[in-house]
């Protein structure tokens, strides 16, 4: 996708850091005492610190105070009143430029926007200078520049204080005008400054605001400082203060000020006071109390260890006999759990500065609630990471950035999962993206996600894969990254972009076949699916209609079994230098307002959702076309439904993932023409009464039956969900068989699979049925090989069959190894030991047989070092 694009902004990746802005609350909290044991998952701390200047360095602190108990609630907290200090430190600073110090390289530039209010007066942020920016643009001196910080909330301000840079005075402002807001759009002038220099600010330009009321302070910069001979003329700033009043429900600020929470396996954390405002020590030997608000929600042990305990929201207090302290807790289902996921991408990577509330406001309101794969860094050089997942979480939004993009196929285990860490806890964040299209080095992203996913199942970690491109080992392409990448549980999100809808007007078919590879792939490895929804330009109308591609897209997806529709992308990009653009139909255009189709996305969005609380705990079990197509499967003649007249249709059979309930997705094929059509259908067997729903109107309605038949008025391009009477199962009957295993996932450590060979190595070998054609081996670099077998439900089994076949390598076969079995896919027992195991003849199978156990998981692994291949693996009672 983004080789596609004319820029991409590099990645860079920032220290480790979080946000750290505490709420007071009424003090309903009720004594628990948890175990201080950590849980799987979130295990401790990460220093995470906004502005620390290098939190990189810092460790895990799960040391509790000497003295701390868990106290029974008193009376409501009654805050007293503390003198005014410095309040900007909890907020976000962002600046017209930045000055980028080599960022492809560099984890965090020496003269970041996070520099002016990180609460050090020596560290500095630079604007932009000398002839040329990173884009080839030169400083203007004559264009508003000018910093704003978000406080987060609002203060009544008494002052500021402006600070010059130590080593840059020279980019001291000579005059700039101090600007307050209430909602970061419109801004009032306060007061101006007129005639500063960095000597007569040396200590700190005091700044009188004469107790204003405001959550945003921008200093517009009407005159710029002297310069230098070495930089030209810019800005330099070493911090700004906002000093306000605090009390003493503000003055302690912990090391999260808010919680999420997942459960199964339960994730928890440490909480801990990081610094008081009014510049008290923290004391470690200061008894602290620790209560909450709903003991039915979440725990908090004596020492500070929050457990989640059931879904949904409250309160943790945390006192040291004078201040008090809150953390909002939420306990979360997983992300996209029994739903649809609205998702958009690259929202900060074309983003202007003091155009990213703006820009979040409308995505959200046009129904995206996710955002994913953003740079770091905006187009003017500030880092708006952590500011992004903020302004998401503010807005009732998710987000998930892109993190060491290009670095993580070459990290080690503890490498990835200290990237988990550095997000874990903080509301707004629904994992990580991982990388863009990924041809050669597939497996090892997949591996890379396997590795995360392991350590906490609950984020998605984001791989964008290519459509079929036709390339020789294309056919183990989507298997063999869901193999390698994991199984405990259900699996989020087998992603990738395949674009029909051509220049011209044309339609490439082959997206049907990829759609249903996608799906086939999904449902054989436990694996939730999605696609990004087309947004080219030169596209036809077709009629007025943009659901001709997005509405077509959208209803291909259900057609499909996607469970994540993306938008590409959030924003129309373009070449910085001249202009251009690739892509022109983002959900915001290029000034950051509404697209021309905004409105109807947000009508598509909301058919989207609409349709995913039906079939959002379901999978695409069965897709049947009345047309041909290429990839398109004929509706058989035993269907429960069959087209009478009226436009081609997809007929999707979806089931429940309890199997308790049956729908079936109609869609009409049609998309050139904007007139509604009206479809026929024979109901082909009685299965009692029938009723539809339809997302675009969410309501259910039942269907009129005349000589067996139904009609419906579908719109072109649209679905509506046929619901079949609750216990009735029009599945097609499998084809029997006594193995067990045929057809089934097989997980596996690594792969020996090529994109660009026809290998035929990949783990959906092993069960496909044929015994001498494909297989798979493991990586030559992977010292500790295994491989897990999904029989999808518990069976009971006494006997597996192993066969090795011409294409592994003789001193590949896997001749010493152990055979466990597991329920639940994480709690194992050992069935067989295997030493020296033969196949003199590649036809017969080598048997392991042991007493008939109830299992769904079999583990096979190799205690014999080396590469180990195998032909297929059969399953009996």
């Amino acid at each position: 996708m983004l080789k596609k694009i004319t820029l991409c902004l590099a990645l860079a990746l920032l220290a480790l850091v979080g946000l750290t802005a505490c709420t007071n609350g009424p003090d309903t909290g009720t004594d628990t005492t948890g175990d201080t044991s950590a849980p799987v998952g979130t295990t401790a701390d990460p220093d995470t610190n906004a502005h620390d200047t290098n939190p990189s360095e810092s460790t895990p602190d799960t040391t509790a105070p000497a003295e701390s108990e868990t106290a029974p609630a008193g009376p409501v907290y009654e805050p007293t009143a503390l003198p005014a200090t410095n309040v900007a430190r909890e907020g976000f600073a962002i600046a017209s430029s930045t000055k980028w110090n080599t960022p492809w390289d560099s984890e965090q530039p020496v003269y970041s926007n996070l520099h002016i209010n990180d609460g050090d007066t020596a560290s500095a942020w630079v604007s932009e200078w000398g002839p040329h920016n990173p884009y080839g643009k030169p400083f203007d001196p004559t264009l508003d520049h000018y910093v704003y910080i978000d406080l987060t909330r609002s203060y009544r301000i008494e002052s500021l204080r402006v600070h010059p840079a130590p080593g840059y005075e020279g980019g001291f402002p000579a005059a700039f005008d101090v600007l307050i807001s209430s909602d970061g759009v419109t801004y009032t002038k306060a007061t101006s400054v007129t005639g500063a220099t960095a000597e007569s600010a040396k200590g700190g330009l005091s700044v009188d605001m004469g107790g204003v009321d405001a959550k945003y302070v921008k200093l517009a910069f009407t005159r710029l400082g002297a310069g230098d001979e070495e930089r030209g003329v810019y800005i330099a700033l070493g911090e700004v203060e906002v000093i306000a009043p605090i009390d003493t429900a503000s003055n302690m600020m912990l090391n999260r000020d808010g919680l999420w929470l997942f459960r199964d396996p339960d994730t928890s954390w440490q909480l801990r006071v990081d610094y008081y405002r009014d510049g008290t020590a923290v004391d470690p030997n200061r008894k602290l109390t620790f209560t909450v608000a709903d003991a039915s929600v979440a725990a908090v042990s004596e020492t500070g260890l929050v457990t989640p305990v059931a879904f949904g929201k409250t309160e943790v207090y945390v006192s040291d006999g004078t201040n008090r302290s809150t953390c909002v807790v939420e306990v979360k289902k997983d992300i996209g759990e029994d739903e649809f996921l609205i998702s958009a991408m690259h929202i900060t990577t074309y983003q202007a500065p003091d155009t990213l509330e703006q820009s979040i406001d409308l995505l959200v309101k046009s129904g995206v609630e996710h955002l994913e794969a953003a740079h770091w860094f905006d187009t003017a050089g500030n880092v708006v990471h952590w500011y992004t997942i903020h302004l998401c979480h503010e807005r009732g939004a998710m987000y998930s950035p892109w993190d060491s993009e290009g670095k993580l196929t070459s990290m080690s285990d503890q490498q990835l999962i200290e990237i988990v860490q550095k997000y874990e806890g903080i509301p707004g964040v629904a994992g990580v993206f991982l990388t863009d299209e990924p041809s050669t080095w597939y497996v090892d992203c997949a591996r890379v996600m396997g590795v995360m996913a392991a350590y906490n199942p609950h984020y998605t970690y984001y791989v964008n894969l290519l459509p079929p491109t036709g390339a020789a080992g294309e056919a183990e392409y989507y298997t063999e990254f869901c193999s390698v990448a994991g199984h405990e549980g259900r699996n989020k999100y087998l992603t990738y972009d395949h674009y029909p809808f051509t220049t011209g007007g044309g339609f490439d078919s082959r997206v049907y076949s990829s759609l249903d590879q996608i799906r086939k792939a999904g449902l054989q490895y436990n694996w939730d699916t999605g696609y990004y929804l087309q947004s080219q330009i030169n596209l036809p109308t077709l009629d007025g209609i943009y659901g001709g591609t997005r509405r077509y897209n959208a209803s291909l997806g259900i057609a499909y079994g996607m469970k994540n529709f993306k938008h590409y992308l959030s924003l129309c990009p373009f070449d910085y230098n001249t202009g251009a653009s690739d892509y022109d139909a983002g959900i915001l255009d290029r000034n950051y307002l509404p697209a021309p189709y905004y409105d109807e996305i947000i009508v598509n969005n909301r058919y989207i959702k609409n349709a995913g609380t039906l079939l959002g705990a379901a999978d695409a079990i069965e897709v049947y076309h009345t047309s041909r197509d290429n990839g398109a499967v004929i509706v058989p003649e035993d269907f429960i439904f069959a087209r009478e007249s009226g436009s081609n249709l997809i007929f999707t059979l979806y089931e429940t993932h309890t199997g308790g309930q049956q729908y079936v997705a109609v869609t009409n094929k049609t998309f050139k023409k904007r007139e509604a059509g009206i479809v026929t259908i024979k109901v082909q067997k009685d299965i009692g009464a029938l009723s539809y729903y339809d997302p675009m109107t969410g309501e259910t309605q039942a269907l009129y039956m005349e000589n067996g038949c139904f009609t419906l008025v579908l719109e072109a391009g649209s679905s509506v969900i046929v619901i079949l009477p609750e216990g009735v199962d029009v599945s097609r009957e499998a084809v029997k068989s006594d193995n067990l295993a045929l057809g089934t996932g097989v997980y596996v450590t690594s792969s020996q699979t090529s994109f660009y060979e026809a290998t035929k190595i990949g783990s959906y070998y092993l069960t496909d049925g044929n015994r001498t054609d494909g297989s798979w081996s493991s990586a030559p670099a992977d010292r500790n090989p295994a491989l897990v077998l999904d029989l999808g439900e518990v069976q009971s089994i006494s006997r597996l069959d192993i066969y090795e076949n011409a294409r592994v390598q003789k001193q590949q076969y896997l001749t010493d190894f152990t055979v466990e079995v597991s329920e639940d896919g994480k709690t194992y027992k050992t069935v067989l030991t295997v030493t020296g195991a033969t196949y003199t003849d590649l036809a017969k199978a080598y048997e392991c047989r042991f007493d008939a156990t109830e299992a769904r998981y079999i583990r096979i692994t190799p205690t014999k070092a080396g590469v180990v291949g195998v032909g297929e693996i059969e399953v009996y009672a």
